[in-house]
């Protein structure tokens, strides 16, 4: 009697058990991460596309608690009624460590060190079938305790193109009993390898460095610990690489209205001849603070104030065969010259001539000792006093003698 009541006993515990090691080796063969798949359900439907789950980006990037947050969003024209999480460790197999998230959100709970990926899959009910979207971006974290001494150097944005590095790490907490009192910091270059090149004390975790010369520049981080009187340096940290692609950009011109403007020169007030290698400029330029001359073919005179007028000399034998001059300017103030406001050569010409003799004819003037004329009126003055006073007296007589 009382091995039937065992006898039953084990068979209705048999009755529940075996059924539930048949579902979970069924669930497990079903995981196409597993090679699975045999059943539809578990693989996707082309026919009812309900969408990819988006994984966000882990953060932060290194975690020290062990508590990794994941979050997700899927858009789908169908109700998911829940999600699977998938999970890989290093470069092991991928395997599932939760099968029903009904939020778009899962925290894994691992304390052990190491790099972790994760992987999500959404499942929607239609018409009582679960149908299975595809896996969802993959997103990894690194698992770091705080049992150990070597800090982990994030990655470095590159190309850096201003020479500045920015270096960031994570805070070390006590070792083997011991207190952080900093870190030191090595840089790589090719001229001169391996070498420790700062370091900073407790509590800061970021360093700039500052590089002139273009090239490829790797870094680690070491933490300091004392430990029983005793200075600890740590193993060295990941190492992590930056190009640095220094650009010097030219300085932009000065904007067109601070340069100066509208130039011109004309020679003896536009005349096209001079007889004299004397000539006067007249000049005019806006906003311009000096000017210079070329007075012959290279001969420019030293920079000069600005002035509207200027006399020159030019400069050369002249010659009948080339008798023309060529007189240029350059006008200059303290953002620029006329050349680098765009304008070309500014000039004027003027043809040089000999001056003539001209033999001027001179009248010949007659001697003082041939010329009468005065004395010829003079004489007939005195013959015309003498007349008039014969007359006078011949007339007195005449009235006497009556």
């Amino acid at each position: 009697m009382r091995k039937g009541i065992i006898i039953i006993v084990l068979l209705l515990i048999s009755a529940c058990i075996i059924p539930f090691i048949i579902f979970s080796l069924q669930f497990f063969a079903l995981d196409p991460g597993n090679g699975g798949g045999i059943l539809p359900d578990y693989i996707p439907d082309p026919e009812y596309d309900i969408g990819i789950p988006v994984l966000d980006e882990i953060t932060p990037e290194v975690d020290y608690d062990g508590s990794i947050r994941l979050y997700w969003d899927i858009v789908s024209p169908y109700t998911i009624s829940h999600y699977r999480v998938k999970r890989i460790l290093g470069s092991g197999v991928w395997g599932f460590i939760a099968h029903n998230v009904e939020n778009k959100y899962y925290i894994d709970l691992n304390p052990q060190e190491g790099v972790y990926q994760y992987k999500v899959q959404a499942v929607a009910i239609i018409d009582g079938s679960s149908y299975y979207s595809e896996y969802s971006n993959v997103q990894s974290v690194q698992v770091v305790s705080q049992t150990t001494n070597i800090p982990v150097l994030k990655a470095i944005d590159g190309p850096c193109t201003d020479g500045t590095v920015e270096l960031d790490w994570n805070a070390v907490e006590g070792y083997l009993g011991g207190t952080i009192m900093g870190y030191h910091i090595y840089r790589y270059s090719a001229s001169e390898g391996w070498k420790e090149i700062d370091g900073v004390s407790f509590g800061i975790t970021e360093y700039t460095d500052d590089i002139e010369v273009n090239g490829e520049y790797q870094y680690y981080i070491k933490s300091i610990t004392l430990i029983h009187l005793d200075i600890v340096e740590s193993d060295p940290s990941n190492i992590q690489t930056v190009v640095v692609d220094i650009h010097v950009e030219p300085p932009p011109p000065p904007p067109p209205e601070l340069l100066p403007s509208n130039p011109s020169i004309i020679i003896n007030s536009g005349v096209e001849t001079t007889d004299s290698f004397e000539v006067t400029l007249s000049l005019y330029c806006d906003r311009a603070d000096e000017m210079q001359i070329q007075i012959s073919i290279g001969v420019w005179t030293d920079w000069v104030d600005y002035t509207t007028t200027y006399i020159i000399t030019l400069l050369g034998v002249a010659d009948p065969d080339y008798p023309d001059f060529r007189v240029s300017v350059i006008f200059r103030n303290d953002n620029g010259t006329t050349e680098d406001a765009g304008y070309g050569d500014i000039y004027d010409d003027i043809t040089y001539e000999e001056p003539t003799q001209e033999e001027e004819e001179e009248e010949e003037e007659p001697s003082p000792e041939e010329d009468y004329t005065l004395i010829y009126v003079l004489l007939g003055v005195l013959v015309g006093l003498i007349g008039i006073g014969v007359f006078l007296k011949y007339r007195k007589q005449i009235i006497k003698s009556k």
